[in-house]
Formats: structure tokens, C-alpha cells, sequence
């Protein structure tokens, strides 16, 4: 059977569009890891660098930085006792604004004492996984603002004012199997409602939890 010259043009036309869908698909499962030192110096220059969805791996060293995550990547630590993110201004260590966005392996300290300052600051951020990192000697070593549908679980949190605070309407939020000692309060929720805290390790703090 013979095609008509528009038959043929319509053939093309959706040959090229599966083509291209099929391009777009493939670019969207293609993502990259990025080492640091390797590729950056800093943290903060490969997520500047990272496109969504990107896996940032840090190895063990102590960045002396402040860090804003302001899109979906996964920040992973070779060794949380000896991958280090030491704050070098009186601000957060790490301040999170976007969501989806994965934390994990990291020793974080010194904020600074000023309120609300945090060794990790959840920013109006959902669907985030912070779990098995160090924070110690920070105002917050966990602090959630306005920040929902987050997993916050088997952290280590010492010696800082406060150990996880949820705040100003954070919801629904899974708090579980932390280790929080020596903080005033070990867990603080203020304003926040529907979370669940469950097997916490919570001891000597000058409260346990705070609601």
C-alpha cells in the first residue's frame, strides 16, 4: 500500500517525537555522582554543580563551611566519625530549602550558640531523610521549621542546646532510634503536631522531650 506524502510526514513526525521521549527519559535516569575532593574542593561548590537527583559522596576530611542544599541530591560521608562539616560562621551548618533531599554519614558541629542556629536546618522542606550523622556543640543539632513528611532516624545527638526541635508547624514527621544526650531539651516540639517519636535512645538531658 502506497503512503500519501502527509501519511509520510505524520510517520516522521511521530517517529521523531518517540525518539525524543525516549531521550528525555533516559536524561532523567541518568545521574551522576560527584566525589569531593575529587571533582570540588568544597561541598558547597558540588552541590552549586550537581544537578537534581545528582549523589554528592564527601570524603573523610574536615570541610570547614557552611552549606545551603537548595535542590534534590543526596549528600552521603565516607566515615560519620572522621567525614567532618565543621561551621565556620555563626549560622547553620547545613540549611536544607529544598525537598527530597538525603543527609546521611556526617559529623556536624559547631553552628554557634545564637538561636536558632543548627548543625542541620530543615527549611519548608519535605520528603527528607537525615539519618545516621553526629551532631554535636551546635545551638540545634536537628531543627525542623514549617518542614513535613521528613525521616529524621538513627542520629547522634550530643552536647548541643537543643538535640531535635520540631518547630512552627512541622508535621508528620518520623523522629526514631536517635541517640540524643546532654542537650536541653533531648526533643523539642513547638507548635507541631502529628509526629511520630519512637525508639529514641534519650538520656541526660535537662528535659527528655519538651511539648
Amino acid at each position: 500500500m502506497k503512503k500519501t506524502a502527509s501519511g509520510i510526514i505524520a510517520t516522521l513526525l511521530l517517529t521523531g517525537a518517540l525518539t525524543l521521549a525516549c531521550n528525555i527519559q533516559l536524561a532523567k535516569t541518568n545521574n551522576t555522582t560527584i566525589i569531593v575532593p575529587d571533582n570540588y574542593q568544597t561541598i558547597q561548590e558540588a552541590i552549586n554543580n550537581a544537578n537534581e537527583g545528582d549523589t554528592i559522596f564527601v570524603r573523610n576530611k574536615t570541610y570547614n563551611e557552611n552549606i545551603i542544599i537548595n535542590k534534590p541530591i543526596s549528600l552521603i560521608g565516607e566515615n560519620k566519625e572522621t567525614t567532618i562539616i565543621n561551621g565556620t560562621s555563626p549560622t547553620n551548618v547545613i540549611e536544607v530549602t529544598a525537598s527530597n533531599v538525603t543527609v546521611t554519614n556526617f559529623t556536624i558541629k559547631n553552628s554557634g550558640i545564637g538561636w536558632p542556629n543548627s548543625g542541620i536546618l530543615l527549611n519548608h522542606a519535605k520528603n527528607c531523610n537525615i539519618s545516621g550523622n553526629k551532631l554535636t556543640n551546635n545551638n540545634n543539632g536537628i531543627r525542623l521549621y514549617d518542614s513535613s513528611n521528613n525521616t529524621i532516624a538513627g542520629n547522634n545527638l550530643t552536647d548541643n542546646q537543643v538535640g531535635i526541635a520540631a518547630w512552627d508547624l512541622s508535621k508528620h514527621n518520623n523522629i526514631s532510634r536517635n541517640y540524643v544526650a546532654n542537650n536541653s531539651p533531648g526533643i523539642w516540639l513547638f507548635e507541631s503536631s502529628d509526629n511520630s517519636v519512637y525508639e529514641n535512645d534519650i538520656t541526660k538531658n535537662n528535659y527528655g522531650i519538651r511539648v
